[in-house]
């Protein structure tokens, strides 16, 4: 089983490490937009799966490592002013789940799930750059410390997804007429 987890990993790495471009330091301060992109895992803390009994270390036992599934994300920034920006995002992932060694394991539920989630969001900074010392040093350096922002942002999202059941799972949604996705 490990095998077939090590795998897609090893392959996400490869492609990681295929698509990385070169990078120029400092480039950003002369572009108003920022490019993000990210890889990472998801892990599903549900009723399908969870531990054996109810001392769980506030769910640290609930996360399967072998269960966990690859994310992306992709986005764009846009510095509008010193005040506002505006930002959009998108993420890819799949999750999944197992009853196998939790609390419900004798119902046998297992299932898959791919998701994608948009999003947008505004940013506005009251205060920017609090406490913030720039300038040059004796040698014609640029000084820049350590500051402090402040912001407040609002935004939206939505989350598409399609739950791929295992057979016990799928006998259990038509029997209660359960929709998902």
């Amino acid at each position: 089983m490990q095998t077939r987890t090590t795998l897609p990993v090893i392959i996400s790495l490869f492609l990681l490490a295929a698509i990385t471009t070169t990078i120029q330091g400092q480039s950003w301060r002369s572009s108003p937009w920022e490019f993000q992109a990210g890889v990472g895992s998801a892990n599903y803390f549900g009723d399908i799966g969870g531990t054996a009994h109810e001392d769980n270390w506030y769910g640290v036992r609930d996360l399967d490592l072998f269960r966990s599934r690859l994310t992306g994300k992709a986005g764009v920034r846009y510095n509008h002013s010193q005040y506002f920006s505006f930002s959009g995002h998108a993420a890819l992932g799949w999750l999944s789940g197992c009853d196998s060694g939790g609390r419900n394991e004798t119902r046998g539920y297992v299932f898959n799930t791919i998701f994608f989630e948009p999003g947008a969001r505004a940013e506005f900074y009251p205060f920017r750059d609090i406490l913030g010392r720039r300038g040059l040093d004796r040698r014609g350096m640029v000084r820049n410390y350590a500051t402090v922002s402040t912001y407040v942002w609002a935004g939206m999202g939505a989350i598409v997804y399609g739950v791929i059941p295992n057979d016990a799972l799928e006998a259990r949604r038509e029997r209660d007429n359960i929709d998902h996705g």
